[in-house]
Protein backbone atom coordinates (compact mmCIF):
# COMPACT_ATOMS: atom_id res chain seq x y z
CA UNK A 1 0.00 0.00 0.00
CA UNK A 2 1.60 3.46 -0.47
CA UNK A 3 1.64 6.14 1.89
CA UNK A 4 -0.10 9.06 -1.09
CA UNK A 5 -3.14 6.64 -1.72
CA UNK A 6 -3.79 6.00 2.23
CA UNK A 7 -3.69 9.60 2.76
CA UNK A 8 -6.06 10.25 -0.51
CA UNK A 9 -8.58 7.63 0.44
CA UNK A 10 -8.50 9.40 4.08
CA UNK A 11 -8.55 13.27 3.58
CA UNK A 12 -11.93 15.03 2.62
CA UNK A 13 -12.06 15.75 -1.54
CA UNK A 14 -9.69 18.89 -1.17
CA UNK A 15 -11.75 21.48 0.78
CA UNK A 16 -10.76 22.37 3.97
CA UNK A 17 -14.12 21.86 6.39
CA UNK A 18 -15.11 24.50 8.40
CA UNK A 19 -15.19 23.72 12.02
CA UNK A 20 -17.45 24.71 14.97
CA UNK A 21 -15.32 27.69 15.89
CA UNK A 22 -15.60 29.08 12.40
CA UNK A 23 -19.45 29.89 13.44
CA UNK A 24 -20.94 32.23 16.37
CA UNK A 25 -22.53 30.75 19.39
CA UNK A 26 -26.69 30.10 18.25
CA UNK A 27 -26.85 31.56 22.11
CA UNK A 28 -24.52 34.29 21.83
CA UNK A 29 -27.72 36.79 20.72
CA UNK A 30 -30.42 35.60 23.52
CA UNK A 31 -28.04 36.16 26.74
CA UNK A 32 -28.88 39.67 26.36
CA UNK A 33 -32.71 39.06 26.82
CA UNK A 34 -32.44 35.66 28.46
CA UNK A 35 -29.88 35.88 31.37
CA UNK A 36 -32.24 37.05 33.99
CA UNK A 37 -33.50 33.27 33.69
CA UNK A 38 -30.31 32.04 33.64
CA UNK A 39 -28.76 31.95 30.50
CA UNK A 40 -25.40 32.23 30.49
CA UNK A 41 -22.61 34.36 29.04
CA UNK A 42 -20.70 32.47 26.31
CA UNK A 43 -17.24 31.15 27.37
CA UNK A 44 -14.12 29.68 25.90
CA UNK A 45 -13.01 25.92 25.22
CA UNK A 46 -14.44 23.66 22.61
CA UNK A 47 -17.12 24.81 20.56
CA UNK A 48 -19.30 21.88 18.92
CA UNK A 49 -21.91 22.60 15.65
CA UNK A 50 -25.54 22.91 16.32
CA UNK A 51 -26.90 20.85 14.24
CA UNK A 52 -24.89 17.99 16.02
CA UNK A 53 -27.63 15.36 16.64
CA UNK A 54 -27.64 15.53 20.16
CA UNK A 55 -27.52 19.74 20.76
CA UNK A 56 -30.47 20.04 18.16
CA UNK A 57 -32.50 17.66 19.66
CA UNK A 58 -31.48 19.59 22.79
CA UNK A 59 -31.74 23.23 21.08
CA UNK A 60 -35.50 22.60 19.98
CA UNK A 61 -36.39 22.25 23.31
CA UNK A 62 -35.81 25.74 24.30
CA UNK A 63 -38.18 26.98 21.57
CA UNK A 64 -40.91 27.32 23.46
CA UNK A 65 -38.70 29.58 25.63
CA UNK A 66 -36.46 31.38 23.60
CA UNK A 67 -39.03 32.07 20.74
CA UNK A 68 -36.13 33.43 18.70
CA UNK A 69 -34.17 30.94 18.62
CA UNK A 70 -36.29 28.61 16.25
CA UNK A 71 -35.42 31.28 13.25
CA UNK A 72 -31.93 30.81 13.70
CA UNK A 73 -30.05 28.02 11.57
CA UNK A 74 -28.46 25.76 13.62
CA UNK A 75 -26.53 24.64 10.05
CA UNK A 76 -24.65 28.14 10.59
CA UNK A 77 -23.92 28.45 14.32
CA UNK A 78 -21.99 26.79 16.99
CA UNK A 79 -22.63 26.72 20.38
CA UNK A 80 -19.76 27.19 23.02
CA UNK A 81 -19.06 24.92 25.87
CA UNK A 82 -20.65 26.86 28.14
CA UNK A 83 -24.09 26.60 26.34
CA UNK A 84 -23.30 23.30 25.28
CA UNK A 85 -22.93 22.41 28.93
CA UNK A 86 -26.04 24.57 30.37
CA UNK A 87 -28.31 23.28 27.43
CA UNK A 88 -27.12 19.90 25.76
CA UNK A 89 -25.42 18.05 28.73
CA UNK A 90 -26.96 19.56 32.17
CA UNK A 91 -31.13 19.29 32.63
CA UNK A 92 -31.44 21.89 35.25
CA UNK A 93 -31.36 24.78 33.32
CA UNK A 94 -34.51 23.22 31.48
CA UNK A 95 -35.91 22.01 34.31
CA UNK A 96 -35.78 25.85 35.60
CA UNK A 97 -37.57 27.10 32.89
CA UNK A 98 -40.73 24.54 32.85
CA UNK A 99 -40.93 24.79 36.69
CA UNK A 100 -41.05 28.90 36.01
CA UNK A 101 -43.73 28.44 33.52
CA UNK A 102 -45.40 25.96 35.69
CA UNK A 103 -45.15 28.38 38.68
CA UNK A 104 -46.87 30.91 37.01
CA UNK A 105 -49.61 28.80 35.32
CA UNK A 106 -49.98 27.32 38.65
CA UNK A 107 -50.12 30.67 40.50
CA UNK A 108 -53.48 31.34 38.85
CA UNK A 109 -55.10 28.19 40.39
CA UNK A 110 -55.31 27.78 43.79
CA UNK A 111 -55.87 24.30 43.33
CA UNK A 112 -53.52 22.69 40.98
CA UNK A 113 -51.45 21.91 44.01
CA UNK A 114 -53.97 19.84 46.02
CA UNK A 115 -54.60 17.73 42.77
CA UNK A 116 -51.98 14.61 42.19
CA UNK A 117 -53.21 14.13 38.97
CA UNK A 118 -51.45 17.26 37.19
CA UNK A 119 -48.09 16.27 39.23
CA UNK A 120 -48.30 12.32 38.23
CA UNK A 121 -48.43 14.28 34.30
CA UNK A 122 -45.70 16.67 35.70
CA UNK A 123 -43.26 13.32 36.86
CA UNK A 124 -44.78 11.57 33.48
CA UNK A 125 -43.33 14.61 31.07
CA UNK A 126 -40.35 14.54 33.04
CA UNK A 127 -39.70 10.93 32.55
CA UNK A 128 -40.08 11.65 28.76
CA UNK A 129 -37.90 13.99 28.39
CA UNK A 130 -35.13 12.02 30.47
CA UNK A 131 -35.65 9.15 28.51
CA UNK A 132 -35.44 10.88 24.80
CA UNK A 133 -32.52 12.59 26.70
CA UNK A 134 -31.10 9.18 27.19
CA UNK A 135 -31.76 7.64 23.78
CA UNK A 136 -29.94 10.53 22.64
CA UNK A 137 -26.84 9.81 24.76
CA UNK A 138 -26.55 6.87 23.60
CA UNK A 139 -27.22 7.37 19.95
CA UNK A 140 -24.36 9.59 20.30
CA UNK A 141 -22.14 7.06 22.02
CA UNK A 142 -22.81 4.32 19.30
CA UNK A 143 -22.16 7.25 16.38
CA UNK A 144 -18.73 7.94 18.23
CA UNK A 145 -17.52 4.11 19.20
CA UNK A 146 -18.43 3.42 15.23
CA UNK A 147 -15.66 6.02 14.66
CA UNK A 148 -13.62 5.41 17.18
CA UNK A 149 -13.84 1.87 15.51
CA UNK A 150 -12.67 3.48 12.22
CA UNK A 151 -10.31 5.13 13.38
CA UNK A 152 -8.42 2.12 14.55
CA UNK A 153 -8.57 0.05 11.42
CA UNK A 154 -6.98 3.54 10.42
CA UNK A 155 -4.14 2.79 12.55
CA UNK A 156 -3.44 -0.45 11.80
CA UNK A 157 -3.14 0.31 7.75
CA UNK A 158 -1.00 2.97 9.07
CA UNK A 159 1.30 1.18 11.01
CA UNK A 160 1.15 -1.77 8.18
CA UNK A 161 2.77 0.85 6.10
CA UNK A 162 5.45 2.08 8.71
CA UNK A 163 6.15 -1.89 9.20
CA UNK A 164 6.71 -2.60 5.59
CA UNK A 165 8.68 1.12 4.78
CA UNK A 166 10.78 -0.12 7.94
CA UNK A 167 11.50 -3.54 6.52
CA UNK A 168 12.44 -2.16 2.84
CA UNK A 169 15.07 0.37 4.65
CA UNK A 170 16.02 -2.32 5.67
CA UNK A 171 16.85 -4.38 3.24
CA UNK A 172 18.14 -0.81 1.45
CA UNK A 173 20.19 -0.72 4.33
CA UNK A 174 22.02 -4.18 3.59
CA UNK A 175 21.96 -3.53 -0.29
CA UNK A 176 24.08 -0.70 0.02
CA UNK A 177 26.51 -2.61 2.90
CA UNK A 178 26.84 -5.53 0.41
CA UNK A 179 27.62 -2.74 -2.62
CA UNK A 180 29.98 -0.75 -0.18
CA UNK A 181 31.55 -4.06 0.66
CA UNK A 182 31.94 -5.18 -3.07
CA UNK A 183 33.73 -1.70 -3.71
CA UNK A 184 36.09 -2.28 -0.89
CA UNK A 185 37.22 -5.78 -2.48
CA UNK A 186 37.76 -4.14 -5.92
CA UNK A 187 39.98 -1.33 -4.44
Amino acid sequence: MEFGNFLSVSTLSGHQKETAADHSCIFAGLVSTYNEVGLSFCGEGKWRNANGPLAAKRIKLYYNYFPELANLSLDTHSICSIHYNQIVINNQFYEHLVGSVQESQTSNFDTVEDNPRINITDSMNQLGSIQQFLELVRQENYQKSQLITELNGQIELMQQYIDEQQNEIEELKNKLQRAYNNMAEVF
